[in-house]
């Protein structure tokens, strides 16, 4: 079992890798900005922007009856060496039905060593949970994402969360508060996002991102 979604992604994401950053790593796809604007964060509405437009993101790639991977890249130190960012919120555990969290694989395990001793100091993991939406508390999820850098607001999850459609081939990774990445296989399963939330779209990468749809 511990292969399926390593056959998954062999067979059907075609070179894309889940490493950050995701747009920059990928072929085709988008990068929406979320946060507007960055220095605004003492203003409640920047959270509300931030969550609204995440969510929106989301369902408009996601609807409540589909299945989808949710992978999570971490990093486990090993003593003595001290845990980084332990009150971090483990996203199966808290936003994932009880009985559906148990599935989850670990499907990649790397070794790290301390530069100095060459003394192995952690593991770079990453996990995947296939399950339906409605499983899932995605709102959850990418409101903890969206409080990566501010952990005295709330709940907030330090690791690399993708969510990734298994039918569209799309992959969605919310790196933090200031944006989002969606990436697919083939540009007919993002042609809508891009004509429907064009305003949302990172000025930064407009140019690239109207190329890749053949706009000018």
């Amino acid at each position: 079992m511990n292969t399926d979604f390593q056959d998954y992604m062999r067979s059907n994401l075609h070179g894309i890798s889940l490493e950050p950053p995701l747009f920059y790593n990928s072929d085709i796809g988008i990068r929406f900005e979320l946060g507007i604007p960055y220095r605004g964060v003492e203003d409640p509405s920047y959270f509300e922007t931030v969550k609204k437009r995440s969510e929106t993101l989301f369902e408009s790639v996601f609807s409540e009856i589909d299945e989808l991977y949710i992978v999570r890249g971490t990093f486990e130190t090993q003593p003595p060496y001290e845990i980084i960012n332990p009150d971090g919120v483990n996203v199966f555990a808290r936003y994932v039905d009880t009985e559906i969290a148990k599935q989850v694989i670990c499907f990649e395990e790397k070794p790290d060593y301390d530069e100095d001793t060459n003394q192995l100091w952690g593991y770079s993991k990453s996990y995947s949970l296939l399950c339906h939406v409605k499983k899932v508390d995605y709102k959850g999820i990418l409101e903890a994402i969206g409080y990566a850098d501010f952990p005295s607001i709330g709940n907030y999850i330090s690791d690399r969360i993708y969510f990734i459609h298994p039918k569209k081939n799309i992959v969605f990774h919310m790196y933090d508060d200031r944006g989002l990445d969606i990436v697919a296989v083939h540009t007919e399963e993002l042609i809508k996002l891009y004509n429907e939330f064009n305003d949302w779209i990172l000025d930064y990468d407009r140019e690239k991102i109207n190329r890749i749809f053949g706009m000018r």
